[in-house]
Parts: C-alpha cells; structure tokens; sequence
C-alpha cells in the first residue's frame, strides 16, 4: 500500500469494511501507473484475502461501494504560500455492483486523488498490507499508518483534537479515558 502522507492524516471515518476494500483497492495501483484506472475487486477474493469467516461478509463488502461513494474526506496540504488548506473530495468517482453472489465489486478513484496516489517522489508511505490483514479495528489500522510514517524517526505526538479529528471521532470519547480504552490501548 502506497500513498502519501497528506491522504494518510486526512480527516475521514471508515467502517472496518471500507477500510479493507480501501487499502485493497490502494494496494492495487502499480507504481508505474501513469494515470488512475477502474480496479475490480473479487468479493470471494477479499473475503479470502483477509482471512474472514463472517457469514455476512458478501452482504457487507456489496454495501461498501456505495458507502465509499458517499463519503468526503478532508485532506490537509500546504499552498504555495506555506499555509495550511484542506481539500475536501470524493473517494471513489464510480462503483459497480453485482447481483450475483459469487460476483465482484469495481471502483474508480476520484480523479482528485491522482497526485495523492501516483507518481509519488516524497512523502509518502509504503507498507506490506500483510501488516494489517487480522486487524479487525479501523483505528487501529489508522494509527497503524499514522505511526509508520514516522518508523525511521522512532517517535511520533499528536495533539489530541488533531488525533480525534484524522480519525473521524471528533465528537465521540469527549472523556479522555474513554478515548485511551478503546482506541489508543486497542491500537
């Protein structure tokens, strides 16, 4: 999974199935990709890939697509004038769905997403998606990527509103022990 750092802080919330058909789809572009194509994604495929038993995962990897059309993410980007903007944008631009069950789901990225995903030259992350097949929490998988940009480095702060805000939770956990239980511990 490749991507760069500005699409990993971006402000958006996942279920876990989206997650998982995100980075699958993002784990498809080619590093010698010149432009954005349409990825088709075998539901079986997925099911299999990471490792899933759940009886329902065919229903629920089929609602995916139109979640991930529906959904803005807010990316952060610095202008030519060293200030702080945030790109609000689409993920997907299209989605197929099948109606048989042994059928596949194929998704376009949003054109938007281009300089976010190819031909990327600095910061940027890369890792094995491996790492994240058994990890059944969609923050965990986030704080995942948000620390491994910084693995060469060894140590990584977060504000905590700023932390919230990238995950999506900004109005949920407001007491602070809730927020450590059942996102940072979890992670």
């Amino acid at each position: 999974v490749t991507k760069s750092n500005n699409l990993v802080e971006a402000r958006y919330h996942f279920s876990i199935w989206e997650t998982r058909v995100f980075t699958k789809l993002v784990s498809l572009i080619q590093p010698t990709d010149k432009d954005l194509h349409n990825y088709r994604l075998h539901i079986k495929d997925l099911v299999q890939f990471f490792g899933l038993n759940d009886k329902d995962a065919y229903a629920k990897i089929k609602e995916v697509p139109e979640n991930l059309l529906k959904k803005v993410v807010t990316i952060p980007y610095t202008n030519k004038e060293g200030e702080v903007r945030f790109l609000k944008t689409g993920l997907i631009a299209q989605a197929t769905i099948p109606e048989k069950r042994e059928g596949y789901i194929e998704l376009a990225f949003h054109p938007t997403l281009k300089p976010y995903l190819l031909e990327l030259q600095q910061t940027f992350l890369s890792y094995d998606i491996r790492n994240v097949l058994k990890i059944s929490s969609v923050y965990s998988i986030r704080i995942y990527e948000l620390l491994k940009q910084y693995e060469a480095i060894g140590i990584r702060e977060f504000d905590l509103i700023e932390l919230k805000q990238i995950l999506g939770i900004s109005e949920k956990y407001k007491l602070y022990g809730h927020f450590k239980d059942r996102i940072i511990s979890k992670a």
